[in-house]
């Protein structure tokens, strides 16, 4: 993928996580990326939003690039996950790798702790919008997920393409 288009996929990705929700974006982003399918799978982020609301669970920049990562992983496919254990078990080394570095990266994988916003109190979401919080925070997180996740496949530490061989983490 060249880098404009790379470009207007973060940029899309960057409004949406300032306007709708960070599972979104990275859902989305992560789909017009590998070439997933987006009518339907799309919706499977849409009510996870300010880590449903309160913020006491993982960061939505992980639960989208986590559904992403299944549907790569299983992209191609028949049946269920379970059915495809492999390829069930990629998904999760995947998943596993990419927040661990998270948590590395950041300190935590909840959002409350991520973001300093309490999603249950407007007071605290109101500072976030008003002081642009997303543009300290979450706006690099989304990169660093966006770019692991091209990473992952571009250096080979795991092979998504519909080749479904093993995966390697050095």
């Amino acid at each position: 993928m060249d880098n404009h288009s790379l470009d207007k996929i973060m940029t899309a990705a960057f409004l949406r996580t300032h306007r709708y929700s960070c599972a979104e974006a990275t859902l989305q982003a992560l789909q017009t990326i590998w070439d997933l399918p987006c009518t339907d799978n799309s919706w499977a982020t849409a009510g996870f939003f300010g880590a449903l609301c309160s913020g006491k669970s993982n960061c939505g920049l992980l639960v989208g690039t986590s559904v992403a990562i299944g549907l790569k992983c299983g992209q191609g496919l028949v049946g269920n996950p379970e059915e495809n254990g492999p390829y069930r078990d990629k998904a999760i080394r995947a998943v596993d790798k990419l927040c661990k570095d998270f948590i590395n990266e950041f300190g935590h994988a909840d959002c409350k702790t991520v973001s300093g916003c309490d999603w249950s109190k407007p007071a605290d979401v109101n500072r976030y919008v008003t002081e642009k919080i997303y543009k300290k925070i979450c706006d690099p997180a989304l990169s660093f997920v966006i770019d692991k996740c091209i990473a992952m496949e571009d250096d080979d530490n795991i092979i998504f393409l519909n080749q479904h061989s093993d995966v390697y983490f050095p």
